[in-house]
């Protein structure tokens, strides 16, 4: 069980994360490492009995429905920190559900081209307005940004553009799972290459070395600060990059 000053952190944390300014640098990993200790014990299907699998769907988690939202969620206070267990354990179904008709979609159209019509649920199918504004007010120039994107596009593998392509940079209801884009396009070492790019958990919280991941030295390269206060910031620049994606990649 989490301990009372866990429990009392977490619930601070949950509340404090939409509230302007919202959380520091140093928050956010000190809440990353309590969700974590929290919900590693969390009873989960098999499918996540693998260590590495269960802190890749945690990571997956505390980014999709705790970080990338906190602005915009309308979720209420926590009662107590325990009730995560039950809001991951949706969330593996859920994941376990979108993998069980992927599956099914492997086997009807096994012969055919693959065709799928969505750092990280950031990502958008076009830049908006205030995505515009925001990189302007930060100094970046969006055709700077569009070209960068392109060359950083070029240095990396097939594997690396498929995960970006078919998982951080899919529309939700086209979103595969990491493993089944794995086995689809036959990606040895996925856990390895999705860590090094940047698309799952870094150990000492989200931000801490973020800097180190290829997607997160493209956006230092954009002089782009890798902290919770650049957060709209860094999701507009995923979002650019996602364009970039799917423009280079299309549907396949």
């Amino acid at each position: 069980m989490a301990t009372l000053p866990d429990n009392q952190a977490i619930l601070g944390y949950w509340r404090r994360r939409k509230l302007s300014p919202g959380l520091s640098e140093a928050e956010w990993a000190d809440f990353y490492q309590k969700v974590t200790r929290l919900l590693i014990r969390t009873r989960l299907p098999a499918e996540y009995a693998d260590t590495e699998a269960r802190q890749d769907l945690i990571h997956a988690f505390f980014v999709q429905k705790i970080l990338q939202n906190a602005r915009t969620t309308q979720a209420g206070d926590l009662e107590n920190a325990h009730v995560l267990h039950g809001y991951l354990k949706r969330f593996a179904q859920d994941e376990i559900r979108e993998q069980a008709g992927l599956v099914e979609i492997d086997e009807y159209v096994a012969d055919e081209e693959d065709v799928f019509t969505d750092v990280v649920e950031a990502c958008a199918v076009a830049l908006s307005h205030d995505d515009l504004h925001l990189l302007a007010e930060a100094g970046i120039d969006v055709a700077t940004a569009n070209a960068e994107a392109d060359r950083f596009l070029a240095t990396l593998g097939e594997g690396e553009r498929r995960m970006l392509r078919h998982h951080t940079c899919a529309e939700d209801e086209a979103r595969l799972p990491m493993d089944a884009i794995a086995k689809r396009w036959q990606i040895a070492s996925y856990h390895y290459k999705a860590k090094k790019l940047g698309i799952t958990g870094q150990k000492g919280g989200f931000f801490q070395g973020y800097e180190n991941t290829l997607l997160g030295g493209w956006l230092t390269k954009l002089r782009a600060e890798i902290s919770p206060e650049w957060h709209r910031e860094l999701v507009a620049l995923l979002n650019l990059l996602c364009l970039r994606v799917q423009k280079t990649m299309g549907e396949t």
